[in-house]
């Protein structure tokens, strides 16, 4: 093979039925909240070429906040998490569950986001990074 018929393009979108579940009170946090989070995302490789599947992909999972001024960063505690895909080719999507807890303030009525990077540690030698971060805006409003 030449080196760029091992190309690959990882792609990934998330599944849009998220569960969440406020916790029970913490005594310790009263200005907040604690949910826990479950959902999962797919990713595929659409490789240019002979490219054999990709294992151990390495994926990131964050929770968003929207502050003062606009800025969107990480919520406070717990708002992100590490998976691994076991195998990614080209024949189908792979489907991955994650499941975490994160903070948020109490009565926080504005939009959350979910956002998803798959490769995160840049192993892969991908021609088209683009498609390796979706992010899915959500609130808590439904979920109390």
């Amino acid at each position: 093979l030449r080196p760029y018929e091992s190309d690959h393009d990882l792609q990934v979108q998330i599944v849009q039925d998220l569960a969440l579940k406020r916790l029970p009170y913490d005594p310790h946090h009263p200005e907040g909240q604690y949910i826990r989070i479950n959902g999962s995302f797919r990713v595929r490789d659409f490789p240019r070429g002979l490219a054999e599947p990709v294992a151990n992909v390495r994926c990131k999972w964050s929770i968003l906040r929207k502050y003062p001024g606009g800025r969107w960063a990480l919520t406070e505690a717990g708002a992100y998490g590490f998976v691994t895909v076991g195998a990614v080719d080209s024949s189908d999507w792979t489907i991955q569950e994650f499941e975490g807890v994160f903070w948020a303030p109490e009565n926080y009525w504005e939009d959350l986001q979910l956002v998803v990077e798959v490769d995160c540690d840049n192993r892969v030698h991908d021609i088209d990074r683009r498609n390796n971060r979706r992010d899915l805006s959500f609130n808590l409003v439904k979920f109390r």
